[in-house]
């Protein structure tokens, strides 16, 4: 039997075995000393939490401390934007999006990508230009890591007026991939 139709012969046996197991209802949750069963998550929002930092907000003073609750941060992602690509991506971020960000613990206001300006100037460049948004990431946790982060890399518009241009540039200073023609997209990798 050549190998090409063995490994196809595994693959759909895997496949049946996967389709055929327990279904979401066939597990019980685990029960407490009490005999009352314990929930084993927190349910996902449905709705995006506003925050206290809004365009009129100082940026927050003080040690920045990143949180360690990774499943709010993976479950926050797809209600601040639509996923791109990877699920640790997130785009059209605005800038009440990134302030609940920063109010969580999963962006540090001081923090850049790759010499970005500061996620706190990101947020100011998106109060000043709301027509502005932004892409941002969750990177990969590493063992042992038990921080929950987020960043932000891209900033975008279609239409950029005389007003947007001269300010991006400045904005988009430190990165060479950037374009300021007919529409605005920088790019710190």
């Amino acid at each position: 039997m050549p190998i090409r139709r063995a490994i196809a012969l595994l693959a759909g046996a895997s496949l049946a075995v996967a389709l055929t197991g327990c279904d979401k209802d066939d597990a019980e949750p685990p029960a407490s000393a009490t005999g009352s069963t314990v929930p084993t998550a927190t349910p996902a929002p449905t709705t995006l939490p506003t925050s206290s930092i809004t365009c009129s907000s100082p940026k927050p003073e003080g040690p920045f401390t990143y949180s360690t609750d990774r499943e709010e941060l993976e479950a926050l992602a797809p209600l601040i934007g639509d996923p791109v690509v990877f699920d640790s991506t997130f785009d059209d971020v605005d800038a009440d999006e990134l302030g609940l960000l920063i109010e969580r613990g999963f962006v540090d206001p001081d923090g850049d990508t790759n010499g970005s300006p500061s996620m706190w100037e990101f947020h100011e460049f998106l109060c000043e230009h709301p027509e502005v948004r932004a892409i941002g990431f969750i990177p990969g946790a590493l063992p042992g890591d038990e921080q929950a982060i987020a960043s932000l890399q891209t900033v975008y518009a279609d239409v950029l007026s005389d007003k947007l241009r001269k300010d991006a540039r400045a904005f988009c200073r430190s990165t060479p991939d950037r374009t300021l023609r007919g529409h605005l997209e920088c790019f710190w990798d």
